[in-house]
């Protein structure tokens, strides 16, 4: 398990390709979990851990804006999530775009009305860091 990605990037060098990080970035991994919770429990507990770096991570006040990501883990583990945490971001063209994409896949046959497929601008203002 590393925190490199599989092309050798880092977590600054991920969030950079979907926008502008400013003030303090880190990120957490877990893996192997089958529900959403149990990710989360096992970083909030962190046993095993003896510095306890997931929970400061979780609860620190350094970071006001977190990302979270599901996918496979082509390892024993079989699933991972990653929770990017930064003090402030600014979306770039490339993450409008891939949040634009997601947007509209969860809505694919859905009850969505079609005329509400736009994302509303208040909705890629992600809080007081986001702009």
């Amino acid at each position: 398990m590393s925190h490199d990605g599989s092309d050798g990037s880092k977590v600054w060098d991920r969030i950079a390709r979907y926008g502008v990080a400013e003030g303090s970035m880190g990120e957490n991994l877990s893996f192997g979990k089958s529900k959403g919770d149990e990710y989360i429990l096992s970083l909030f507990i962190d046993d095993g851990v003896s510095n306890r770096g997931h929970r400061k991570a979780i609860t620190s006040k350094k970071y006001h804006l977190a990302g979270v990501a599901y996918c496979p883990h082509y390892s024993n583990y079989a699933g991972m999530v990653s929770i990017a945490y930064a003090t402030k971001f600014r979306l770039n063209r490339k993450g409008r775009k891939e949040i634009a994409k997601r947007y509209h896949s969860r809505r694919r046959g859905s009850n969505f009305p079609a005329e509400q497929s736009e994302i509303p601008p208040e909705q890629l203002n992600f809080g007081s860091g986001f702009q």
